[in-house]
């Protein structure tokens, strides 16, 4: 960081400052204050939107904002404030100093693991595609990425069902790390939405996504007749949507087609998709429960 970019962010450290108040029990409110090493701190009513600001320029700097939640930031530079109040202005530069060059040189990897539903690799103990490596849930898989201390693999079992774990991996901090890693399965998670789409037979329902974003369950249904009182119960069996099937056969006709040459995609990262990547992985699928329409490719 040069000088002018670090002098700007100093001044913006220093305008929070100046947003700073005694803090007292009837002024307090719990939206513009916090405890921290060196007591309680508490910021006049201009002053959230001041740190506000102070974390969205320090976002814009660099790629911080891939490698730092503006959670982290926020109470990293939360210590330089109390240091500016209770140590000086010029320790609190020199804090600022020593934390920057922390930040820029930041090169933790992670390796993030999620769910993925509506895929199935039954022939193959893993398969990659792109830049993502998808994982059978295997007993042995879960036993690799579980914590026997702390959360094994019954435990994690009791959370999901899902067949298929995808592989991310992201230089960031931890928090930051997981959400990054969940916004770059978004192209593969399109990606197998429009191969499904794609490969199946003609109204095929399609849903492909991380668990949360999709249903998995069939959606009950009860119907009581007003005159007898007799019940009955009538779940929507749609809902239970098939998974697709990313065999070795599948992934061959892929790649001998123009569709493999999508896989591409998932190497860009997410910021950097274009509306016509976006639409080149969803242009035949709705909202990821669709149902398949086939594809007919120029040339095929």
């Amino acid at each position: 960081m040069d000088d002018r970019v670090f002098n700007l962010l100093f001044q913006k450290v220093c305008r929070v400052v100046e947003a700073l108040e005694p803090f007292t029990i009837q002024s307090a409110e719990i939206q513009r204050m916090w405890y921290g090493p060196r007591g309680f701190f508490l910021l006049t009513p201009e002053g959230p939107g001041r740190y506000s600001e102070l974390v969205r320029h320090a976002l814009r700097y660099g790629t911080w904002n891939e490698r730092f939640s503006p959670e982290y930031v926020s109470r990293r530079l939360r210590d330089i404030i109390e240091r500016h109040v209770t140590e000086g202005q010029e320790n609190a530069r020199e804090a600022l100093r020593a934390l920057v060059a922390q930040l820029d040189a930041y090169h933790e990897e992670h390796t993030v693991y999620v769910p993925v539903y509506g895929i199935d690799i039954p022939d193959a103990p893993t398969r990659t595609i792109g830049n993502l490596t998808l994982h059978q849930s295997t007993n042995a898989f879960l036993d690799t990425i579980t914590d026997k201390d702390s959360f094994d693999r019954s435990y994690v079992q009791r959370h999901t069902d899902a067949h298929v774990w995808a592989e991310v991996r992201v230089i960031a901090e931890p928090t930051h790390a997981v959400t990054r890693a969940e916004e770059q399965c978004t192209p593969l998670i399109d990606l197998l939405r429009f191969w499904m789409a794609s490969m199946t037979p003609n109204n095929t329902p399609c849903a492909i996504g991380l668990q949360g974003d999709v249903v998995t369950k069939e959606r009950p249904r009860i119907a009581i007749n007003n005159t007898t009182g007799a019940k009955r119960f009538d779940p929507h069996r749609s809902r239970l949507l098939p998974r697709f099937s990313l065999t070795n056969d599948v992934i061959t006709n892929i790649q001998r087609s123009p569709l493999g040459s999508l896989a591409e995609l998932t190497t860009i990262p997410p910021e950097q998709l274009t509306r016509f990547h976006k639409l080149l992985c969803t242009g035949s699928t709705r909202s990821g429960t669709a149902e398949s329409t086939r594809t007919q490719w120029i040339g095929s």
